[in-house]
């Protein structure tokens, strides 16, 4: 559709500035201005802005939408450590434009440091060098532990809830 973005008087030579909200809606957005009996009208597109910003605060994975649209995606979070083992968590992120989720990795993870691996729509994003406290539950830290012991190189950090279990953000 089209959004009147601002009409306004201006005396000649004058100038206009107009800003827009980060989250505007993308789409075709019309300016009139007038002045001295002359009318003038523009129009320009904006476009669609499809980004994650992803942050670590102890040991918290956060994650916005720094986008205009819904950011909705199905990933897997993958969280390697020096010995070579991998841990992945399922992640659906279903965020509105400006919202925010976290994933406490300190109740997914042993205590350590990790290189965490992000696949998105747009890249993969790889942060190195990021410290997990582990406040695991019991069950979690055993099943983990038997997948260690038997000598498989990804664990799924979901198997003590539900197999067929994804975070939801």
């Amino acid at each position: 559709g089209n959004n009147l973005v601002k009409t306004e008087t201006v005396s000649s030579g004058g100038r206009v500035q107009i800003s827009l909200e980060e989250t505007a809606v993308p789409g075709t957005y019309t300016v009139e201005l007038s002045g001295a009996g002359l009318t003038a009208t523009s129009s320009f597109e904006l476009a669609t802005v499809k980004d994650l910003l992803v942050e670590f605060v102890e040991g918290r994975m956060v994650i916005s939408n720094i986008g205009n649209v819904p950011y909705v995606e199905e990933t897997i979070v993958q969280a390697k450590t020096e010995g070579r083992v991998t841990y992945q968590t399922p992640l659906f992120l279903n965020l509105q434009p400006n919202e925010r989720r976290e994933l406490d990795l300190n109740n997914e993870l042993p205590e350590g440091e990790y290189v965490i691996t992000l696949p998105t729509d747009n890249a993969t994003e790889v942060f190195e060098s990021v410290i997990v406290s582990d406040y695991r539950s019991t069950g979690k830290k055993l099943s983990q532990g038997f997948s260690k012991v038997t000598g498989r190189s990804i664990i799924n950090t979901q198997s003590d809830r539900n197999i067929f279990g994804l975070l939801f953000l």
